[in-house]
């Protein structure tokens, strides 16, 4: 019965999410409380107890980091904002961000690099669209080398519009894409990397909201991302 593995489905899913959170929320509240701790000691010097603080601070606005994405995917996964939808230009979207992230990319000695298609518009939310290719341009800044590019496009790709961000990282193992867009997937936590995983998620998510599929492919080398929409119209 279609209806019961659905069901099913979301089931498995619902626990694995649930297991999930648990294990990322219960190692940065544990630092948090750890931190606060020695922080309130009176044994502890004046100035480890502001480096204390600080790292509490750090720790919470993870966690924040963490609640907040998980009820944006929430919220896009039950198609709260649809009745927002206007026609969006995504090249000026695509320049919107690329000048959002021009100083972070300057700072970690990272260039940007922009191709923006002209007049080409698309049916959507226009800051979850933004929100999502905000994600991929930060997952591109995580792992590019000093000295290398990471590319910014708006252009039609198989003849559909499409956003398009590559870098010059390490890229994901064609066996690993798929699950990479899963909730809390990091593929190599060797990386040491921040967040919980859910960047990829966010954006999978909002694909689906538009009707839209994301592919992760080579860019030799490298990874590139791919937002593939459904049908081209004028843009606004």
């Amino acid at each position: 019965n279609a209806m019961l593995d659905r069901i099913e489905t979301l089931v498995r899913d619902l626990r694995t999410v649930t297991d999930s959170l648990a294990h990322d929320l219960r190692t940065p509240l544990g630092r948090l409380v750890r931190h606060l701790e020695a922080a309130v000691d009176e044994a502890t010097p004046p100035e480890a107890r502001r480096t204390r603080i600080d790292e509490a601070l750090r720790e919470a606005e993870s966690v924040l980091a963490t609640a907040t994405a998980l009820l944006d995917i929430s919220r896009i996964e039950a198609g709260i904002g649809a009745e927002q939808f206007t026609q969006v230009d995504l090249g000026r979207l695509a320049a919107d961000v690329a000048d959002l992230y021009e100083a972070a990319a300057e700072e970690r000695g990272v260039a940007l690099a922009r191709d923006v298609a002209p007049g080409l518009g698309v049916r959507g939310h226009d800051q979850l669209l933004a929100l999502a290719l905000s994600n991929l341009v930060e997952n591109a800044l995580k792992y590019a080398p000093t000295g290398s590019s990471i590319s910014i496009a708006a252009r039609l790709d198989q003849g559909r519009p499409a956003l398009v961000v590559g870098d010059r990282g390490p890229g994901i193992p064609e066996a690993d894409r798929a699950r990479a867009l899963g909730r809390f997937v990091r593929l190599d936590p060797s990386r040491g990397s921040p967040g919980a995983g859910l960047g990829l998620a966010l954006v999978a998510a909002v694909a689906r909201m538009h009707g839209a599929e994301i592919r992760l492919a080579d860019n030799a080398p490298g990874l590139r991302a791919t937002l593939r929409f459904p049908a081209a119209g004028p843009a606004p």
